[in-house]
This record gives C-alpha cells, structure tokens and sequence, in this order.
C-alpha cells in the first residue's frame, strides 16, 4: 500500500519542481534582451515545453500508483525516473554539490519513484 503513496509523493515532488522551473525560467528567460523582441516569446514558450513535460510526468507517477499493471508502473517510473534523473545530475555538477532546490527536488522525486515502483503484495 505505501508504494503507491511513495509513487504519488513522487509526483506531487516533481510537479512542484516542474512549476518552481517555470516561474524561475520564465523570469530569467523575461530579462534578458534579445533583439528582435518577438523572440524571446518564442524562447520564453519553448521553455515552457519542458515545464509542461515534467508537469506531465508528475501526473502519470500520480496515476501509476493505481496501475494494477507492474509492467506500465516499470515504464512510468524509468521513463520519468530517466527524465528528472539527468538534469539532478547536471544540475547537482553546475551548483559543485551545494545544496540548490532543483537537484534535491528532482533527486527526491525520482528515488521516492524508484521505491514505490512495486506493486504491494496485498493488491496482486
């Protein structure tokens, strides 16, 4: 039963951080200047992208946690567990290990995800 919420933690984290990544982007993506200044709409919206992308991802790890499929709770989690785990790494290497909101966030949601990607006993 608590892999479920496990899974569900784990996307309520990674939504969190998908929106942290959005308002923070969007801010700095707002201040820079880039001529022609129909361009950074552009920028701004492509950014915006990945957002939705993770925002996403936290919905399915919500939604996997009542999968009764393993196989489907496997995908989901490596798939997403990949997606968040790549930029932790980079984003832990760009900080040189100090402790900064987006590499703890995402580190957190893809080891809750990893932990409650197996189906409980009780429920097969």
């Amino acid at each position: 039963m608590w892999h479920n919420y496990l899974l569900k933690a784990a996307g309520a984290v990674a939504i969190g951080i998908a929106l942290y990544h959005g308002f923070v982007g969007d801010a700095a993506i707002t201040a820079l200047e880039v001529r022609p200044a129909e361009q950074i709409e552009f920028l701004r919206s492509t950014f915006q992208l990945g957002t939705m992308g993770w925002i996403a991802g936290g919905v399915l790890l919500i939604a996997a946690g009542g999968f009764a499929s393993q196989q489907a709770r496997n995908w989901i989690v490596g798939v997403f567990g990949f997606i968040y785990g790549f930029p932790a790494v980079g984003a832990f290497l760009m900080t040189g290990g100090r402790f900064d909101i987006s590499w703890v966030g995402l580190g957190l949601a893809v080891i809750l995800a990893v932990a409650g990607r197996k189906i409980p006993k009780a429920a097969v």
